[in-house]
């Protein structure tokens, strides 16, 4: 591309030369700018004044979008260092805090919650969700994308890392259906207790921030498993 000035009346156009397949000469596309005044100055038209604009505000979105790019980057590598040193910090003290989470499995056996949830789901996906109950109630509500950090430190039933799209999909998979069941499980193991017997209450809100993808009915059974039935 390159510029080119009318003499006769001062015209400033934007000449770009293309071939087309088969033409035996270039062809030209030109495009008016503007003009030159009788002072050498040139001044622009309306084209090139909203084109210049578009342009500018593309190079600043291009250049925040890099900023945002930056930023994401370093916390993704601040996350994967943390992830590291934690990973390094365990097996060179090769233990993981257990009381707390043998404690939540003693008590979720006795109060039937544990049989509940492998009569419901099996073993491996029961597993699941009781580490990810004990995860939230021993974190006081941390995201589920920090589960890997629970993981490294605690045991806990389903013993291996949970990540937060597999443990989205667990928890939107339960049903209602599966709810119900769940809680008809519970009244015939005791069906001389009350709801008001139970303890360990967790508010929705608290399962509610973790996923978008959480239904109603995976905080009404994580609410059970946690000792809270629903009214």
């Amino acid at each position: 591309m390159y510029l080119s000035i009318d003499k006769r009346n001062g015209s400033v156009m934007e000449i770009t030369s293309y071939r087309k397949p088969g033409g035996k000469y270039p062809l030209q596309d030109k495009v008016y700018i503007g003009k030159m005044d009788k002072d050498g100055v040139f001044v622009p038209n309306k084209f090139f004044f909203e084109r210049s604009k578009k342009e500018e505000l593309q190079a600043e979105v291009s250049r925040l979008q890099g900023e945002l790019d930056d930023m994401e980057k370093g916390e993704k590598k601040q996350k994967k260092e943390v992830k590291a040193l934690t990973k390094v910090v365990t097996s060179v003290s090769g233990k993981k805090k257990a009381g707390l989470t043998h404690a939540l499995n003693h008590i979720s056996t006795v109060e039937g919650f544990v049989a509940a949830l492998y009569a419901l789901f099996g073993d491996k996906k029961a597993d699941q969700i009781l580490s990810l109950s004990y995860y939230v109630l021993v974190t006081k509500n941390e995201a589920l994308d920090d589960f890997w950090d629970f993981d490294m430190s605690h045991v806990h039933p389903c013993g291996r890392e949970i990540g937060s799209s597999e443990s989205s999909a667990i928890l939107a998979s339960i049903t209602e259906e599966h709810v119900n069941e769940f809680f008809k499980i519970l009244r015939k193991a005791n069906p001389t207790r009350s709801k008001e017997d139970h303890f360990c209450a967790f508010g929705v809100t608290a399962f509610a921030s973790f996923s978008n993808d959480l239904s109603g009915a995976a905080v009404c059974l994580l609410q059970g498993v946690q000792g809270q039935y629903p009214g």
